[in-house]
């Protein structure tokens, strides 16, 4: 499956809202992610026109409208009725002051459903990405050893089936050493 560049552009831009926080002028923008100028500004006056972003003239930034907010706001519901999940997640996170992640299995890959982000500094960058391959990610390999070994085998032979390459394939038995880990210890790092 390839990615059109201009919806991940889109999904990355207003994550990148979501980190910082604040307004943000196109010259930053272009320079978090090295997009050409010309078609960053291109597709930032779009969500404006779209209703999805605003402008400040005098600033010169942009700020996402409070349209985003009401487009989501069911979202948490409709995946998590009451709330009691997140809920255990943000107690988890209050306690341990460390990233709690949500995840679920989406076809072939591990999905973050949602994360509260840790608040001490890490050794290594947090995950932007939301799909990880579900038979190369700890997300992954977690998901999978809630799973009995033959359905672990019918999505491996789908997973290698896709693989292009014969050194991408996955052997069956690397992937259940690795689960077998998982189950034993209870968690994976």
């Amino acid at each position: 499956m390839s990615v059109i560049k201009s919806a991940q552009r889109v999904c990355e831009i207003f994550e990148y809202f979501h980190e910082t926080r604040r307004s943000l002028a196109l010259k930053e923008i272009v320079a978090r992610f090295d997009y050409p100028a010309s078609s960053c500004s291109v597709l930032l006056k779009s969500l404006v026109e779209l209703g999805y972003l605003e402008y400040d003239a005098a600033r010169r930034t942009y700020l996402p409208t409070m349209r985003m907010t009401s487009m989501v706001t069911w979202v948490e519901r409709a995946r998590f009725g009451n709330g009691s999940v997140v809920a255990a997640m943000r107690r988890l996170h209050e306690m341990t002051s460390e990233t709690v992640s949500l995840g679920a299995q989406s076809d072939l890959h591990a999905q973050y459903v949602f994360q509260i982000p840790g608040v001490l500094p890490i050794p290594y960058p947090r995950l932007r990405q939301t799909v990880r391959p579900i038979e190369r990610s700890g997300l992954g390999w977690l998901l999978l050893s809630s799973k009995p070994d033959d359905e672990i085998e019918h999505l491996l032979k789908r997973i290698n089936y896709r693989s292009r390459k014969n050194q991408d394939r996955i052997q069956l038995a690397e992937l259940l050493e690795k689960v077998a880990e998982i189950r034993k210890k209870g968690f994976v790092f």
